[in-house]
């Protein structure tokens, strides 16, 4: 694949993302990622949009709306500030993951695709899918706010469902150091499972399958 097609398909797959995050993904040197981006923007194929409400006013490139049809990638809506450091945070831990040894990493679009073929199975849909090194698959989620105690439970509910289906292995929870205590006793909190119309204790030995882990120090060897 070269280059300008790995550009597209990065942005396809993942969406909006910044010259210094695409030349990292991208293991390209910046002279030939800066040709690449202006010979696609020419093409029409790609556009910048500027965040300058951003706390750090940048600039990111995306597909545009015919290059998005073109590549099945969905409708292009513009991120929300709120939304932004999100999207970010998640190509952030998708380089760090990948210089650690994890795999096969799969972005919100394809969870959401696998998400259509099997809606029955797949009631949460997580921010990612990777294998780590010792090829467990884990389900991720990033953190940036601590959410309300019954969104956790629906987690809790859902992603039991993945594990007993052997789909997943563990789930993931990444958050800042300083969420990190809250996080772990709002899921410990959560002490029964709702599965296809049962109520069940949390069994121990599921409940050690959600790690929260926190975002300074990941990826940890798992």
């Amino acid at each position: 694949m070269n280059l300008n097609d790995a550009l597209l398909r990065y942005l396809a797959d993942e969406g909006p993302s910044s010259t210094s995050l695409l030349a990292a993904h991208l293991t390209c040197p910046p002279e030939d990622l800066a040709a690449g981006l202006q010979a696609l923007q020419q093409q029409g194929q790609i556009r910048a949009q500027p965040y300058r409400y951003h706390p750090e006013p940048l600039s990111l490139w995306d597909l545009s709306a015919a290059a998005a049809r073109r590549l099945g990638a969905g409708r292009r809506r513009r991120l929300s500030p709120l939304r932004l450091d999100h999207h970010l945070g998640l190509q952030n831990l998708r380089l760090a993951a990948s210089r650690h040894g994890y795999q096969d990493w799969r972005g919100a679009r394809h969870c959401h695709a696998q998400g259509l073929l099997q809606p029955e199975l797949w009631q949460k849909i997580p921010d990612a899918l990777l294998t780590c090194p010792r090829g467990r698959r884990l389900a991720l989620e990033l953190e940036l706010f601590i959410k309300a105690s019954w969104r956790y439970q629906q987690a809790c509910d859902a992603y039991a469902e993945l594990l007993y289906a052997k789909v997943i292995d563990a789930v993931v929870y990444i958050t800042p150091m300083i969420l990190q205590k809250r996080l772990q006793m709002r899921l410990h909190n959560v002490d029964e499972l709702h599965l296809q119309g049962y109520s069940i204790l949390f069994p121990e030995t599921l409940r050690r399958r959600f790690e929260v882990h926190a975002l300074e120090s990941w990826p940890v060897h798992s």
